[in-house]
C-alpha cells in the first residue's frame, strides 16, 4: 500500500497521507465534479464515501467524466460511481446513498458521522441545502461549482467557483458562494 502511494506520502508527509486516508467523505453531487473528486480521493488512498445523488448516468456525462462508461447509462450516477470506485481501488468502501440533497432530513441522516462535505451539485437550492448540513453537523465543506451562463451582452460565459469553509468559521452565503439568491 505504500509503495503505491509513496509519491503522495513522499509530498504530504505519512501523517497528513494517514489523515485524508482515513477521512469519511460525503459527496453530494456525483455528476461531473463529484466523480472527479470521488475518483482522485480515491486513487489518493481514501477509501470511505458516502455518494448522494438522485439522478441516472446520462450519455452527455460520458464526455466528461473518466469513471463512467456506457454501461453505467441508465443507473443512478450513485450506483455507477460506487461500483467504480468498489472495483476500481481494491481498498475502497462506499455506503451508497440516493439521496436529493434538497430532502434535507434524508440527506442529514446520509452524511451523520462523515469528516468532510464536498458539494459539486448543480443549482444553488442544492448548495444552500449542502452549507445548512455541513453547518449542521460541524464538517469541513469543499463547495464547488461550475457552470455556463450569459453575460450581459448575451455572451456565454464558463464560470468555476471552489470555497473551502471551516466549522465555525464563516458560511456559503458570507462568502459570496451563491450567486443567484431569487432561484434558490
Amino acid at each position: 500500500l505504500f509503495e503505491r502511494h509513496s509519491r503522495s506520502i513522499g509530498a504530504m508527509g505519512v501523517d497528513t497521507w494517514r489523515r485524508l486516508t482515513g477521512l469519511r467523505c460525503a459527496i453530494v453531487g456525483c455528476g461531473r465534479i463529484g466523480s472527479h473528486v470521488a475518483g482522485i480521493l480515491g486513487k489518493l488512498g481514501a477509501t470511505r464515501f458516502t455518494l448522494v445523488d438522485p439522478d441516472v448516468v446520462e450519455l452527455d456525462l460520458l464526455t466528461e467524466s473518466d469513471l463512467f462508461t456506457q454501461d453505467d447509462c441508465g443507473h443512478t450516477k450513485v450506483e455507477a460511481l460506487a461500483y467504480r470506485l468498489n472495483h476500481g481501488y481494491p481498498y475502497g468502501s462506499v455506503g451508497d446513498t440516493k439521496t436529493d440533497a434538497r430532502h434535507i432530513l434524508r440527506a442529514y441522516r446520509s452524511i451523520a458521522g462523515a469528516d468532510i462535505l464536498v458539494s459539486a451539485v448543480d443549482n444553488d437550492a442544492a448548495r444552500l441545502a449542502c452549507a445548512l448540513l455541513s453547518t449542521t453537523h460541524c464538517l469541513v465543506q469543499l463547495d464547488v461549482a461550475a457552470g455556463i451562463h450569459r453575460n450581459d451582452q448575451g455572451q456565454r460565459q464558463m464560470e468555476g467557483d471552489v470555497h473551502l469553509i471551516l466549522p465555525g468559521d464563516r458560511c456559503l452565503l458570507c462568502c459570496g458562494g451563491v450567486c443567484d439568491y431569487d432561484r434558490a
